[in-house]
């Protein structure tokens, strides 16, 4: 399931020549403003972008054998690898410096 920012939508959708073309053509703003409503009234779903391992700042990567440092303990011989597109809760997005 892909989610959408509601605003950004409405946005486009405004400023869309197809609307903008529809609307001279047939004169019809009610149209549009039902299905500016309906997006508006739509229940709004709190998502959270995923942090891929390949972006998070605990992820080794390739070189250093995919090691998370969030979920190994070397020195107790503990070493877990992660695939690049793997995430977990924990997962904190790199800085550019990292």
């Amino acid at each position: 399931m892909a989610y959408i920012e509601q605003e950004s939508l409405l946005k486009r959708i405004k400023a869309s020549p197809l609307i903008t073309n529809f609307l001279i053509l047939r004169g019809s703003k009610t149209l549009i403003d039902g299905i500016l409503d309906l997006i508006e009234k739509h229940p709004i779903v709190d998502a959270v972008d995923v942090v891929r391992c390949k972006d998070c700042k605990n992820w080794g990567g390739i070189i250093f054998g995919n090691v998370c440092s969030r979920w190994s303990a070397p020195l107790a011989g503990m070493k877990n690898c992660t695939k690049p597109d793997d995430f977990c809760s924990y997962g904190e997005r790199r800085c550019d410096n990292d």
